[in-house]
């Protein structure tokens, strides 16, 4: 919404705000494995328990990685935050990291959950990375795990500088994003369906767990977010 001053007398303005859309639809999230009844007789360690964690796992740890990608798009899996980011990849250095705050901050996006989520590898980088020879002391981040007062998350499944984000150990440039993170979206429709099919191997003597979920992906606020490769 606008506001306008007006002479004493002057007619108000209307200040009615406008509204974008963003579109969410269901992307579905698979995963079927086939065990043998022999196996699963063998219950004493809970088998099937374990095969149904280890599914629900691989689904938490794709949506991980397809969320904070850097994949071409594709009308069957949600965006990743860094798709689309053509900056060249800076060393990451104590200006590189205020600007992505400033970036934000010049959103207004600042109130809520900020802090930074970044690759495994700059997190490390952060921790040996001098702020600046002068001025401020310390190292990017600060021994209680913070940087400059935000908290800083890591992971291996932010995108690298391979387009697939998948292939960490051949990358030259790391993923990096500030955010207020109550601008992501992350929508299920319904809960995650498991079924167990013992009929279609069944002369096999084999089980079927199958998976399907539906997810997708969106910053409610495009500006609320501040990203970068950095190496």
């Amino acid at each position: 919404n606008t506001a306008n001053w007006e002479g004493e007398n002057g007619k108000a303005k209307n200040g009615e705000g406008t509204f974008s859309h963003k579109t969410m639809k269901p992307k579905r999230l698979t995963s079927v494995i086939t065990v043998s009844r022999q196996l699963l007789i063998q219950d004493s360690l809970g088998v099937e328990q374990m095969l149904r964690s280890d599914l629900v796992d691989a689904i938490a740890g794709k949506l991980e990685a397809t969320v904070l990608g850097n994949h071409a798009h594709s009308d069957t899996i949600p965006d990743g935050l860094f798709a689309g980011l053509t900056d060249t990849p800076a060393a990451m250095d104590w200006a590189g990291v205020v600007n992505l705050e400033t970036k934000v901050d010049l959103a207004n996006a600042l109130d809520g959950n900020t802090g930074y989520i970044m690759h495994t590898v700059l997190r490390g980088k952060g921790k040996t990375t001098v702020k600046a020879t002068q001025g401020a002391l310390g190292f990017l981040i600060d021994p209680d795990g913070t940087m400059n007062g935000y908290k800083v998350l890591r992971t291996n499944a932010v995108a690298t500088n391979e387009v697939t984000g998948e292939t960490p150990k051949a990358a030259t440039a790391w993923g990096i994003s500030f955010a207020n993170w109550a601008e992501l979206i992350i929508g299920q429709w319904g809960a995650i369906d498991m079924m167990v099919d013992p009929y279609t191997k069944a002369d096999e003597a084999f089980v079927r767990i199958i998976i399907n979920s539906y997810w997708d992906a969106n910053m409610r606020r495009s500006a609320a977010i501040a990203k970068a490769m950095m190496k």
